[in-house]
């Protein structure tokens, strides 16, 4: 079956956090700030977070399926997007 790339919704909150930490779980600077102990879990945890405080309501959230398998995921921010406070 050949794959496919659609909109992300409210439903799909989990499993675009599954792959993007699967694909950030080994990243040098991730290793660095969470440990080792449960990165996966706390990293999909913070992907979640991002994914449905940040990427659903301010920009567009992409999941990447063949078949039944999600393959990819993207979130992507507007320029010009601006979240909680400033500093200074």
């Amino acid at each position: 079956m050949a794959g496919r790339v659609r909109l992300a919704k409210d439903v799909d909150v989990d499993a675009v956090a599954a792959v993007l930490a699967t694909a950030y779980a080994a990243d040098p600077w991730i290793a660095w700030i969470v440990a080792a102990e449960r990165r996966q879990e706390r990293v999909t945890a913070l992907q979640s977070s991002l994914i449905a405080v940040v990427g659903l309501p301010h920009g567009k959230v992409w999941l990447g399926e063949d078949g039944d398998r999600n393959v990819g995921a993207a979130l992507w921010l507007p320029a010009a997007a601006r979240f909680g406070r400033s500093v200074g």
